[in-house]
């Protein structure tokens, strides 16, 4: 199934935010596909900093391409809120909820944007 990069992006960014909270940082490189470096990245892709419950970076269709920024990232516990924008004039609001193993993040993420869940799957590169 595939999702476009608007819905997903938003959905992606919460999971790294939840990740901090249970005491990993969840700065970092994020991918929707299993890679190595993180311009081998052709999927959602999350490049984002922790600093205690909040969370900043960018989410981008793949790696370098249609990038977003987070707005008002934060983490509480295993639940991650940031909003961010579509084009110039509109905003929508996101958040996760989240589960960490090893390198890989999954969980589940609502975003105003299509009034939707979206199940997630993201991999520590």
């Amino acid at each position: 199934m595939s999702y476009r990069i608007p819905t997903v992006m938003p959905l992606l960014l919460l999971t790294f935010c939840a990740l901090g909270c249970g005491g990993d940082d969840l700065s970092g490189h994020w991918c929707a596909k299993r890679v190595t470096r993180p311009e081998s990245c052709d999927a959602l892709y999350l490049d984002v900093s922790e600093d205690d419950e909040e969370l900043s970076g960018q989410f981008c269709e793949k790696y370098g391409s249609n990038c977003n920024p987070l707005i008002n990232g934060k983490v509480e516990g295993s639940i991650v809120t940031f909003s961010y924008n579509i084009g110039n004039t509109d905003r929508a609001d996101a958040d996760l909820g989240w589960n960490l193993e090893n390198t890989e993040l999954s969980g589940t993420l609502y975003s105003t944007r299509c009034d939707c869940k979206i199940p997630l799957f993201l991999y520590r590169i």
